[in-house]
């Protein structure tokens, strides 16, 4: 199948491109120019076509054939200065390429979405993903979303960032008591699931939640982590609406690593049950600590 990839040179997609290929797949990658290089490995056996959502007209003539679109596109944080926002990236580019899948008249529609997409959320990044949703939902397109839990696994550096944390400081920081409940989930199910999705009509019109196998506090994911290299997680637990009044006042420096967007979505936690998206996909999940292994 010839696949039109958006986003494909972030983190998630640049896992799913080697699937796709080993598939038989043909990527057709819509990439802003100087990204290329984060997936240069593969550029030979896909198709570039340089741009982004915002100069849409001056590139979708090039599409052509394509059997399917996915959806990746995605951000942790805003910038609003710079116009980049959760209702652009995430709502407004949705709704313009499910337009333009059906001005093209291809059918199939893969979503990048997260668990924890409500429109009752308190983050912003999971009310635009539930946007973005609804509007798919309400096209005429053979749509599958997918939600899943926080992504860990090969090429994921946030078990490294953990351990340098732990290296470089006395006391790890753990915000509020660190008891909200996490499910993470391994890259590799979720780009299987992607690519087995395409062929299988049972996932037409569902939205599946994807966690792993295992699920458990921030507090132990952090000690899990710590244990994989041998070492004791030392932590210190600050006040939520301190860190909440940190982040506000240095949240739209790039430099600095945390928003109060991240924290609402780590305090409303990230579990469900993910047995539909194994069951229909035949996928095994894989636990934690294998994940991590993968990580370091």
């Amino acid at each position: 199948m010839r696949l039109f990839v958006t986003g494909a040179s972030g983190y998630f997609g640049s896992n799913l491109l080697p699937r796709l290929l080993e598939a038989g797949h043909k990527p057709v990658c819509l990439i802003r120019k100087g990204s290329e290089k984060k997936i240069k490995k593969y550029l030979k056996d896909i198709e570039i076509i340089s741009g982004g959502i915002s100069d849409l007209p001056s590139w979708k003539d090039q599409l052509k054939d394509i059997d399917a679109f996915i959806n990746l596109i995605g951000i942790i944080r805003e910038f609003p200065s710079r116009g980049i926002t959760f209702e652009r990236l995430h709502f407004k580019t949705t709704k313009s390429l499910a337009d333009l899948a059906s001005e093209k008249g291809v059918n199939r529609f893969l979503q990048m979405s997260a668990l924890g997409a409500s429109p009752d959320s308190r983050s912003g990044y999971h009310r635009t993903k539930y946007k973005a949703e609804q509007y798919l939902k309400d096209t005429d397109l053979d749509w599958t979303i997918f939600r899943p839990a926080f992504i860990i696994g090969k090429g994921n550096d946030f078990v490294e960032t953990v351990l340098n944390l732990m290296d470089s400081a006395p006391l790890f920081p753990v915000i509020g008591n660190g008891e909200y409940r996490m499910q993470p989930t391994d890259v590799d199910n979720v780009t299987e699931g992607f690519v087995k999705s395409l062929t299988e009509d049972v996932t037409i019109g569902k939205i599946y939640e994807i966690g792993g196998p295992d699920r458990f506090s921030y507090n132990r994911m952090v000690d899990l982590i710590a244990e994989a290299r041998g070492k004791k997680a030392r932590k210190i637990h600050l006040p939520v609406f301190m860190m909440k009044g940190i982040a506000g006042a240095f949240e739209y420096f790039k430099s600095f690593p945390l928003t109060r967007d991240q924290i609402n979505m780590l305090l409303e936690e990230n579990y469900t049950d993910s047995r539909e998206f194994f069951e229909d996909l035949n996928i095994t999940p894989i636990i934690f600590d294998e994940s991590i292994k993968k990580a370091l």
